[in-house]
């Protein structure tokens, strides 16, 4: 059985505010990349002959609203899960701080005996 560390879980609680600040970032990007899966398929097609020249003229604005629209619902998921960290972030130091002030000072390491 894993003993208590109050170090661990600051850490922890440290390790996810550091992941959280690179969330959006990295979930817009992904947004952008799903999104213009539609318009690479689209040129393609008009590379292979399939729809001729028109398949081309849709193509651009496609990949342009795809990425627009992948980038923003990339975004506004990342605010989901950046709140949802920053829950947890709470959760665990608000923990921290009631085995605090239980115990009148420091958590106590390796366990709960008085």
């Amino acid at each position: 059985m894993t003993k208590y560390d109050p170090k661990s879980l600051q850490d922890f609680a440290l390790q996810l505010e550091t992941q959280s600040v690179s969330v959006a970032p990295k979930f817009t990007f992904s947004g952008i990349l799903v999104g213009v899966i539609p318009a690479v398929l689209l040129l393609i097609l008009a590379a292979v002959g399939v729809g001729g020249i028109k398949m081309l003229y849709f193509a651009i604005p496609a990949f342009i609203a795809g990425a627009a629209a992948g980038g923003i619902a990339g975004f506004q998921l990342s605010k989901f899960k950046v709140a949802r960290m920053q829950h947890e972030i709470q959760t665990i130091l608000c923990l921290l701080q009631i085995e605090k002030n239980t115990r009148g000072g420091e958590p106590s390491e390796g366990g709960h005996d008085r």
